[in-house]
């Protein structure tokens, strides 16, 4: 079974505790943090990737665990293809990382919908787990799709003005848009959006003034002019999605004869695409 992942100076090699060959093409590899693995004493975790789709922000993978001290192998055991390192008299070939493909101790099942942190603490993406299968070679391949906020919230202006056109402290808005990216990467598809609609309140009360000041959201929406209606319709979606992930809502529909589906991750990325139409609609965003 091919059950080893090793690395030489960015060369990769596969195989198991006896042969190893060279992977041709070099595969995109990426470290890794999740909290479904337990890393100590040097541990690493690497995520290979085997398909990625960006326009569905979909990648397809597997993990791995291990690190700098590795096993070692016969020369005569790995096959090195086109590519030809020096040994000199050594009759054992040590890699400068070697890792084992990992599978799961715990139910399969509740690894789906964890996060996965691929890249380096200062530069990475976060990605969901929305699938995971067995392949022919017995490895656990993974299905990831990113959260990541690329392209879904905008870059806040330096300078953000109310309806009057008046410069206004740009501090709360920011801060809710952080709370927001935070729960994206961190929550389910319910706290998500109950996030948005606060950060869409907080938007709109910036905007407004003291008139929308202490008001639901529901009764913030008849004070956006007119004119603007796609921002009173991004504003009305974003109210009526939050009810959804409310139980209590659910059962009082049921009573009355509605059944309202519950809420999915797909929501929640709706949800937070509403705050970035917003933002754009009322030129807050750098980009305007």
């Amino acid at each position: 079974m091919i059950e080893k992942l090793a690395v030489w100076r960015g060369v990769f090699y596969e195989g198991d505790g006896n042969d190893l060959r060279l992977v041709h093409p070099t595969p995109v590899v990426t470290r890794a943090k999740c909290d479904f693995i337990e890393t100590y004493g040097g541990i690493e975790v690497l995520f290979r990737e085997d398909s990625f789709d960006p326009v569905t922000r979909v990648r397809r993978g597997r993990l791995y665990v291990g690190g700098s001290i590795g096993d070692s192998w016969p020369i005569g055991r790995v096959d090195h293809g086109l590519h030809h390192p020096y040994h000199g008299a050594i009759n054992t070939w040590t890699p400068q990382g070697s890792y084992n493909a990992w599978s799961p101790n715990d139910s399969p099942g509740r690894i789906v919908g964890k996060l996965i942190r691929l890249g380096s603490t200062a530069i990475g993406t976060t990605w969901r787990v929305v699938a995971i299968e067995q392949i022919a070679i017995n490895h656990i391949l993974f299905t990831l799709r990113s959260v990541s906020l690329i392209g879904a919230l905008p870059e806040l202006a330096g300078v953000i003005k109310d309806q009057t056109g008046a410069a206004i402290d740009a501090a709360p808005v920011a801060q809710e848009l952080e709370a927001l990216v935070d729960a994206l990467h961190k929550q389910q598809a319910s706290p998500i959006v109950d996030v948005a609609r606060e950060t869409v309140k907080v938007i709109l009360t910036a905007w407004i003034g003291a008139e929308a000041q202490g008001k639901d959201l529901a009764k913030v929406i008849p004070l956006i002019p007119a004119n603007m209606l796609i921002s009173t319709w991004a504003v009305s979606i974003s109210s009526r999605l939050h009810p959804r992930g409310k139980s209590s809502e659910r059962e009082t529909q049921a009573a009355a004869g509605v059944n309202i589906r519950t809420l999915t991750l797909e929501d929640a990325e709706v949800s937070v695409e509403l705050v970035a139409l917003l933002l754009r609609e009322l030129k807050w965003t750098r980009s305007n």
